[in-house]
């Protein structure tokens, strides 16, 4: 949606399906269920955490550079670049808050494994700073215990968020506000901009699922089921994966919005003008 919102005409292919000088107009790192931390995601199967990420667009830039045949241009084209990191979620959903699968809730309270995000996430940030990114849109998360999953599987009460998630959350974007001010004034050249979800976002009529939920281990539509009639009245589609009409919503709210809450100390559209 915000690629929409700048201007791209069709999807920013994904590393693996990079090719040519298609990557020019940017490559699609994300993977499903991966996050800040290497063993996040992995109770669900293969993912590709941040750190990998990172390696993959290192080598991205040694294609531009071929590509190029200069490295002083190759330079300048990645300052022109936005780099998009929403990560964080799954470190929590998928991590903290799996202990059946994962130390984290044991070894630290939910105010040091926020601080130990923070701090990891600071130095993948730098590290794509020096690897010659300048513009940065840093997502915080959004109130994930208000997830339907969280909600169903989590909570005491189905129709009440649930508050330790949606506490973690918190404390995360409490640590990532103040590293972006600080990323700002110690890297020369670069602008940082904070990006938060629970502002910029108005859900839609029905929060959702927009399915009977229980495949996948319990966050995806079982499959065969049948969807909703109207998912633009739904928030998520199924327990934790929003819809087109949520996520359009989160778009435009970053990209457009004027309230430093939502986006500070620029939203994107002023970004890609920087």
């Amino acid at each position: 949606m915000t690629a929409e919102l700048l201007g791209f005409k069709d999807y920013i292919p994904a590393f693996a399906n990079s090719r040519g000088k298609s990557i020019f107009s940017g490559v699609n790192y994300a993977s499903g269920s991966a996050g800040i931390r290497d063993e996040t995601g992995t109770n669900l199967g293969v993912c590709v955490p941040l750190n990998e990420q990172i390696k993959d667009h290192k080598s991205i830039i040694s294609r531009i550079t071929r590509l190029m045949q200069n490295d002083s241009v190759t330079d300048l084209h990645l300052r022109q670049c936005i780099y998009s990191v929403q990560i964080g979620s799954n470190d929590y959903i998928n991590n903290y808050f799996k202990p059946e699968f994962y130390e984290t809730s044991r070894s630290f309270t939910l105010s040091e494994y926020a601080t130990l995000l923070v701090q990891q996430l600071s130095l993948q940030l730098k590290t794509l700073y020096i690897y010659g990114a300048r513009k940065f849109a840093v997502y915080g998360i959004g109130q994930i215990g208000c997830t339907p999953y969280a909600i169903s599987v989590l909570g005491r009460n189905r129709s009440e968020c649930v508050l330790k998630l949606n506490e973690g959350a918190t404390l995360f974007n409490d640590r990532l506000k103040p590293l972006i001010h600080q990323l700002n004034n110690n890297l020369p050249d670069a602008k940082f901009i904070y990006l938060n979800p629970s502002v910029t976002a108005t859900a839609p009529t029905t929060f959702g699922p927009c399915c009977t939920i229980g495949g996948g281990g319990g966050e995806l539509c079982l499959r065969n089921s049948k969807p909703c009639s109207k998912p633009w009245q739904y928030a998520f589609w199924d327990a934790v994966h929003p819809t087109e009409a949520f996520n359009k919503i989160l778009a435009e709210g970053a990209y457009r919005s004027k309230s430093p809450l939502a986006a500070s100390p620029l939203n994107i559209q002023q970004l890609a003008m920087y």
